[in-house]
């Protein structure tokens, strides 16, 4: 089925942000039946970067965003690499957003860790997990 085949589908059902938000929910609900959320917030550190401060300091203030694809473009990028892209935008963005949600933008969780590492070393920007947490 086509992208724009899919669109219409959806929009018989509601819209596809509709769609998104329910398939988000019912992952959510898995995950929450297989992980102990406590022991994993017990292990996150703080971060020492600051979306706030990224955003307040003088220069642009643009938010970049790193995405393999989208619900209604399909696929972006087939030769998607993340730390490159955000290597390109750093010297650009206060901050680089990264679509970790998989089943609408094939984002990866581990697409955030590679990019906040690597633009890290190349710049102290904030790195957001963006989207359909």
């Amino acid at each position: 089925m086509s992208n724009i085949e899919q669109l219409a589908a959806s929009a018989l059902n509601g819209t596809i942000l509709d769609k998104i938000v329910r398939q988000r929910q019912q992952r959510i609900t898995e995950l929450y039946q297989t992980y102990d959320v406590e022991e994993l917030r017990a292990q996150l550190q703080p971060s020492q970067r600051s979306l706030a401060d990224a955003l307040a300091q003088p220069g642009s203030g643009f938010i970049l965003e790193c995405k393999k694809a989208s619900p209604s473009k399909g696929l972006i990028r087939a030769d998607f690499n993340p730390v490159g892209i955000a290597r390109s935008y750093a010297p650009y963005a206060a901050a680089i957003s990264v679509l970790t949600e998989p089943d609408f933008f094939q984002g990866q969780f581990d697409y955030l860790a590679a990019v906040s590492a690597a633009v890290y070393c190349v710049k102290t920007l904030s790195s957001i997990r963006c989207k359909f947490i």
